[in-house]
């Protein structure tokens, strides 16, 4: 889990300086997930986040209202995500967050 925070850090950094998320960050990031979701969460849920998530910033890159590092970051958070996260996500949307 440090390592998936970290890795955020450094994604989050780099965009806000030089506006590129680090293939050699995010794609770590997104095996590593694999890997948690494996040992420590539930798999399925993992894949099935990762295909709605993924499947929608896909359509937002398409119409030119994300860009392709946010692609790549909505892929790495949808397969680090638990079961709690919709509940998470939904508060946050409402929010405004």
């Amino acid at each position: 889990m440090l390592s998936f925070v970290l890795g955020n850090i450094v994604c989050i950094l780099t965009d806000f300086k030089s506006r590129i998320i680090p293939n050699k960050v995010t794609f770590p990031l997104f095996f590593l997930g694999w890997v948690y979701s494996f040992f420590y969460g539930d798999l399925i849920f993992s894949a099935v986040f990762f295909v709605l998530l993924t499947g929608i910033a896909v359509v937002g890159f398409i119409l030119g209202g994300v860009g392709g590092g946010d692609v790549k970051l909505i892929a790495v958070l949808s397969v680090w995500m638990e079961k709690r996260a919709p509940y998470i996500l939904l508060i946050a949307s409402f929010l405004g967050l």
